[in-house]
């Protein structure tokens, strides 16, 4: 891969990661169109990354004062803290699991259009869910939206948008 396709893949991945359109899955197609064979999944977990740390730069206030209320015993701190785990277990379950999977399917361009489809389902789907009234998570809504999550790891699929729908249709909003 030469530096100018690694550019476009890190503009790729900046335009979409925050957006309900799966940043892997548009890596994947943008990869296609320039005849880009990337070395297998590696490619998008450095992306990935890189994303992670700008998220911990741009919350780094909100993990201070988490960590802070972890140090200090707050029920509050340690009860997000749990759903947070709770919400990640499912995915990591399913990496572990289906990592082979995962890894072909970034190597399908018909299976990331298809999980396009899929997100686009999902997220059609939320315009038929009441408001809410704000509920807060519960450790069962931390696990269905972990599942949701789960299903983000397939190219194609957006993580933003299927946890969100997940938490509008487990009224947690």
């Amino acid at each position: 891969m030469t530096y100018g396709e690694g550019l476009l893949l890190g503009i790729v991945q900046g335009l979409t990661e925050f957006l309900p359109i799966s940043s892997s899955g548009h890596l994947v197609v943008a990869g296609a169109v320039v005849g880009l064979r990337t070395p297998g999944v590696l490619v998008e977990v450095v992306l990935h990354v890189a994303t992670l740390v700008s998220v911990l730069i741009v919350y780094r206030k909100e993990l201070i004062a988490l960590a802070r209320g972890l140090r200090q015993g707050a029920r509050s701190a340690w009860g997000y803290v749990g759903l947070l785990a709770v919400g990640t277990v499912p995915a990591a379950i399913a990496g572990l699991a289906l990592g082979d999977l995962v890894a072909r399917a970034f190597e399908s361009l018909p299976a990331v259009g298809v999980h396009f489809l899929l997100t686009g389902t999902v997220l059609w789907s939320s315009r038929f869910v009441s408001g809410g009234e704000g509920n807060r998570p519960t450790a069962v809504g931390a696990g269905g939206i972990g599942m949701a999550q789960a299903l983000a790891l397939l190219p194609g699929i957006s993580r933003s948008g299927t946890t969100v729908t997940a938490a509008l249709w487990l009224g947690v909003t």
